[in-house]
């Protein structure tokens, strides 16, 4: 039996784990979070850091895996890339077109130089000198190699700059830092497998962040964009597929759009987080989480019938603005069908936003409009019972 090396072990990556039990692999998890759910079902589990490179090497090492599979976070992404640049595993591109994808400064730097659209930025270092900043306020500040939002801020006024650049660089491991130019638009994704570095299946996604700023959860498909736009987004796309000449599988974008302009915000080829594969799944049919494993185990083709739009669906990842002690939840969504999975169990302290996830919830409507409609209000139908709520009421 051939053995996946599958480096991640939460809740996200129990899709990824049970695709793979289905084709019959021997399938280890790695994960350091000795509770979390893929090492329940996995045959073998490797409980350690794979933040920690040099560990997780010795132990690939000495099992001597046929396949290594990223999960849902960059840093299983960037484990895997090393390891498979080191070793050989299929389904990776090289170790420079890894860094232009995954990190938000090498990443600006390609758009910029390739004139894809973007929006304008600079890169900080600590010793940087913030005198000459030729960019139009307001401003993003963001860690070049954090995710979901963290270190993130808006800054309205250069007077501000200066704490927002500390917060970003407490939470960059890489001390490097992105200010951006603020693009006011919509949010949307783009999901695209590759195939001989050309589309030849993709899904666009409307997102909306109405919890924490910067941190999607509400998003929903179809999304209402217009063909043009689309057609923009499949360009720039193909482009940067074919000046990388990356390798088959999937590439993950996040955009802004406003009326007839687009800015790529950032790219990936991890499989993207909060079972958003589910989203495209249950509206479409297409095997979201087939058509990412494949690629890393060896086999190369691609669903081939066209998956048409059957189902408008929206995904809710419900979460609060401060820490809680949640106890249960409700929803009274005007949708046909709700389906919710539960991440956090009654009695358990959630931390706020970007930290913590209560659970995620799949809602079926009867039409497009009445989803567009909904997705980007869903949190105000969902009833959420705390503690501090019930001690609250009896003071």
């Amino acid at each position: 039996m051939q053995k996946v090396l599958l480096i991640g072990s939460s809740y996200s990556t129990v899709p990824i784990l049970s695709c793979l039990k289905k084709k019959g692999l021997h399938v280890t998890v790695c994960g350091s979070i000795e509770s979390d759910p893929a090492h329940y079902y996995a045959d073998k589990s490797l409980h350690i850091d794979y933040g920690e490179y040099e560990l997780l090497k010795s132990r690939v090492t000495q099992e001597s895996f046929n396949y290594i599979i990223p999960s849902c976070n960059d840093i299983s992404y960037l484990a895997c890339s090393k390891l498979a640049a080191e070793f050989g595993y299929s389904g990776f591109d090289s170790p420079d077109t890894v860094k232009v994808i995954h990190d938000k400064a090498a990443y600006r730097n390609f758009t910029r130089q390739h004139d894809l659209p973007a929006p304008k930025a600079i890169v900080i270092r600590p010793q940087s000198h913030l005198k000459n900043i030729d960019l139009s306020f307001p401003v993003l500040v963001k860690p070049s190699d954090a995710f979901s939002g963290r270190g993130m801020k808006l800054v309205d006024e250069k007077g501000n700059l200066a704490a927002a650049l500390e917060h970003a660089f407490r939470e960059s491991k890489s001390k490097v830092v992105l200010i951006e130019e603020f693009k006011a638009g919509t949010l949307h994704s783009h999901s695209a497998f590759i195939k001989r570095q050309s589309i030849l299946s993709d899904f666009f996604v409307d997102e909306y962040c109405s919890v924490y700023p910067f941190q999607v959860d509400c998003s929903n498909h179809p999304s209402r964009l217009s063909d043009s736009i689309k057609n923009i987004v499949r360009k720039s796309i193909n482009k940067i597929a074919k000046i990388l000449a990356i390798q088959d599988g999937l590439l993950h974008t996040q955009f802004l759009a406003d009326g007839d302009s687009v800015w790529l915000i950032e790219s990936m080829r991890r499989c993207p987080g909060d079972l958003y594969h589910k989203l495209v799944e249950i509206s479409t049919g297409f095997p979201y989480i087939e058509s990412y494993v494949d690629h890393f185990i060896g086999k190369s083709e691609l669903p081939t019938r066209d998956f048409c739009t059957q189902k408008p669906v929206a995904r809710h990842t419900i979460s609060q603005p401060s820490d809680v002690s949640f106890l249960s939840l409700s929803e009274t969504i005007p949708a046909t069908k709700v389906h919710i999975v539960p991440l956090a169990t009654s009695g358990q302290n959630v931390r706020s936003a970007p930290f913590g996830k209560i659970a995620i919830l799949f809602a079926e409507f009867k039409d497009d409009n009445s989803m567009w409609t909904v997705t980007q209000n869903m949190a105000k139908f969902i009833q959420l019972e705390t503690l501090e709520q019930q001690c609250n009421s009896h003071v």
